[in-house]
């Protein structure tokens, strides 16, 4: 009973009281804030699918000692995401105004791909809301 509680709260494992089995220390899961994943692949995921993935990581990865890595593309992915439905809701009108959301939208997986090599890209005006 000992071993299911401690493994279902996630105790620590490295604390002294880990339990033993048969003379062999009972490993339990440690406890991960966030996704647990890079912050290029998150810089990523939201630029690729701004702005939903940029809110969604800014509510799970802001307790994560990555988040300052992560958090001026996922500011940024926001902002882009947000011109972009807005420019996709102006623009909708005819049908070659409607293609500039598209452009926009292969501009930021430029973005995207630049910030998962580990370079830092700035989108002119929005990068500026977020500093």
């Amino acid at each position: 009973m000992y071993l299911i509680y401690h493994y279902f709260t996630m105790a620590d494992t490295k604390s002294p009281t880990a339990p033993e089995v048969n003379g062999q220390t009972v490993t339990t899961p440690e406890t991960k804030k966030g996704t647990g994943m890079e912050p290029k692949t998150i810089a990523l995921l939201c630029y690729l699918f701004a702005p939903l993935s940029s809110i969604i990581f800014l509510l799970t990865e802001k307790e994560t000692p990555n988040w300052g890595k992560v958090k001026f593309d996922v500011m940024q992915s926001l902002y882009a995401g947000i011109v972009m439905i807005v420019l996709t809701v102006v623009l909708s009108v005819t049908v070659v105004l409607a293609c500039v959301p598209v452009i926009f939208w292969f501009y930021l997986l430029y973005v995207g791909i630049k910030s998962y090599q580990g370079q830092k890209v700035e989108i002119p005006v929005i990068s500026g809301f977020v500093k």
